[in-house]
């Protein structure tokens, strides 16, 4: 991202559609979701016929939305599913190695977690309610509910497709989680709990940690093609 401050510096740089669109794709795989749909609308403003960046603009649009409404819908789940569900959500952590202290998501949410910085000697908990679609492959992204039945979307890096199971238990250690409140368009925004997990030892998957198959390598692609 530092090269792109810099590039931005350049005059003939600032009004590139690909230096916009580059920088804006790494916001978004950063999760850094209201910067990202600037530099998309940016791209398409200073090329409305290149196709890539509108494509990526709506489709970072509609994931939000999407997780958005999976949140405030509590997974689209009836009362009886979800309370069982919740009700399964392990009482206690697997064994580690280190002792951590259960957390919750409201309790993340109220204390210096709620920020997105990492809570060292804590974890969370939680169940896996279904996986959320998305057009890009990394992060993998699921919605989860803890043991207070509160939800937020968790998104893991460097896991292959598979490693979560839907209505599996996941524990995440120290976890970095942040209230998302992103501007879709003028009508419309996605207000939701996110947990980002870049490490992949700091997830256990039914009480196990994963197996060296299931963590990869992501690869962002960038593109330089328009004219």
């Amino acid at each position: 991202l530092a090269a792109y401050a810099q590039a931005e510096k350049d005059p003939v740089a600032r009004c590139n559609a690909d230096m916009h669109c580059n920088r804006a794709t790494l916001l978004r795989y950063r999760e850094e979701y209201a910067a990202a749909l600037g530099g998309f609308e940016r791209a398409v403003q200073l090329d409305p016929f290149w196709e890539n960046p509108v494509v990526l603009l709506e489709s970072t649009r509609d994931y939000l939305a999407k997780v958005h409404a999976m949140v405030a819908g509590r997974g689209h789940m009836k009362s009886k599913r979800l309370a069982a569900l919740v009700a399964s959500v392990p009482a206690e952590l697997p064994s580690m190695r280190q002792r951590y202290r259960p957390t919750t998501i409201k309790e993340l949410l109220s204390g210096e977690g709620g920020g997105g910085v990492e809570v060292d000697g804590v974890a969370l908990a939680a169940k896996v309610v279904c996986m959320v679609p998305s057009d890009l492959p990394v992060p993998l992204a699921a919605l989860v509910v803890d043991r207070e039945g509160t939800f937020a979307n968790l998104t893991v890096y460097d896991v292959a497709e598979g490693a979560l199971r839907v209505h599996g238990d996941v524990c995440i250690i120290a976890p970095q989680l942040r209230l998302l409140d992103v501007q879709l368009t003028p009508e419309k925004r996605a207000t939701f709990p996110s947990i980002r997990l870049t490490d992949p030892t700091k997830l256990a998957v039914d009480g196990k940690g994963l197996h060296p198959s299931q963590v990869t390598q992501a690869v962002l692609s960038l593109t330089n093609v328009s004219e």
